[in-house]
């Protein structure tokens, strides 16, 4: 992760219009144990993307991600993917939804793509689809006409997106747009502080980011750490939204 300087509020500016998802993962890639996955993981992971889709973005850019074949990280983390610690802003965030149950999408093999399959390339291997909560699949009928395949799918979108909407309006969490961006953004300063230095004492933090107290510092710092090691989760499952002022 490319080092920020805590002390100057103008290295963040590029998290004002941040949504939900993204500044949930402003604190898992802050995150020791997750960056410690992903060293552990990227070398097979490299050499499986080498393997199968050489063509592949590179590492350093904010498409790349590791596909991971076994399902543990999605529960871990709560991401389909594990994406580059150094990535500021990846151009895809895959959360999993925090329901209880596991809403996964598997692969039984490499199989193929698409387009392979079109062109006569390869034969598609078995794949098993479990569909995520809040998430909607429809299958169309190649043999038939489209637009009037289009037009039922859209209506059956929008009645089941207004029924799980009223379902789940009292399960989601919701941020207010000022109060929350700098908050967040506060809790974001305070780990990069302790990355830059873990001794850094509650009289620097306080000074610093004007704060009011030894107490307000210390109590940052403690809600910080606790967004960081699990509570960004629930920012995966928030209403999405962006904190723009």
């Amino acid at each position: 992760m490319p080092e920020f300087d805590w002390r100057d509020p103008k290295c963040y500016e590029y998290t004002k219009s941040h949504t939900c998802y993204q500044w949930a993962w402003e604190f898992l890639r802050r995150n020791p144990e997750y960056k410690a996955d992903w060293e552990k993981e990227l070398p097979e992971g490299l050499a499986r993307i080498k393997r199968d889709t050489p063509d592949r973005c590179p590492i350093d850019h904010p498409c790349f991600v590791l596909t991971m074949e076994s399902p543990k990280y999605v529960k871990k983390w709560g991401l389909y993917h594990l994406l580059n610690p150094a990535t500021a802003e990846p151009l895809a965030i895959s959360s999993h939804w925090f329901s209880g149950d596991d809403h996964l999408l598997f692969y039984r093999g490499r199989g193929v793509g698409l387009l392979e399959m079109l062109e006569g390339k390869g034969t598609p291997e078995e794949h098993v689809v479990r569909i995520p909560e809040g998430h909607m699949a429809v299958v169309f009928d190649l043999r038939e006409p489209l637009e009037s395949q289009f037009e039922v799918a859209k209506e059956n979108i929008r009645r089941w997106q207004a029924h799980w909407l009223r379902k789940t309006k009292s399960m989601l969490p919701t941020f207010k747009v000022t109060r929350d961006h700098e908050r967040l953004l506060l809790y974001i300063r305070v780990l990069d502080a302790l990355q830059d230095n873990p001794d850094v004492t509650p009289t620097e933090l306080a000074r610093i980011l004007g704060l009011n107290s030894l107490q307000h510092a210390e109590s940052t710092k403690k809600s910080a750490i606790n967004m960081r090691d699990g509570g960004y989760k629930k920012l995966l499952i928030a209403r999405p939204r962006t904190f723009t002022k």
